[in-house]
């Protein structure tokens, strides 16, 4: 919605001043006109972390028309037109003593990408976040 010259947008997104900055950039307008309101996340992941198409055509739309817009996309189509996360499939291992602390951890996945791709980084937060010295981590492009 405009006011004026300036700019609100109602989007799920992790990174409110990256998507403001991104936006504003964008469409060549000052940071300080644009509001972004995330007011519901859902499964991010880190898959909205940055301005996507949806946001972007919203802001588009509401400027020509001279009232806000709302873009609603039905299900098959959000995979395309706003965030993309390939299909894996995940085997997880975890080997552990009576107490429950984590002596070994194993994680692979295997992911299909777009055409020129890369790998979907799923294993990445079992590096970063699970210790035991015996740890194996892989990641293969299907």
């Amino acid at each position: 919605a405009w006011k004026g010259d300036q700019l609100t947008v109602w989007t799920s997104n992790q990174m409110i001043a990256w998507g403001q900055g991104e936006l504003a950039k964008t469409l060549g307008i000052p940071k300080e006109k644009v509001r972004l309101v995330s007011p519901f996340i859902g499964g991010g992941f880190g898959g909205k972390l940055f301005l996507r198409a949806d946001a972007l055509l919203a802001a588009l739309g509401a400027r020509a028309a001279k009232r806000p817009v709302k873009v609603a996309l039905q299900r098959p189509l959000m995979m395309n037109n706003t965030t993309h996360r390939p299909a894996t499939i995940q085997r997880v291992r975890i080997g552990a003593d009576a107490q429950g602390t984590i002596l070994a951890i194993g994680h692979e996945c295997w992911s299909g990408d777009l055409p020129g791709g890369q790998a979907d980084g799923a294993v990445d937060q079992t590096r970063r976040l699970y210790a035991g010295a015996n740890r194996m981590t892989a990641t293969r492009l299907a």
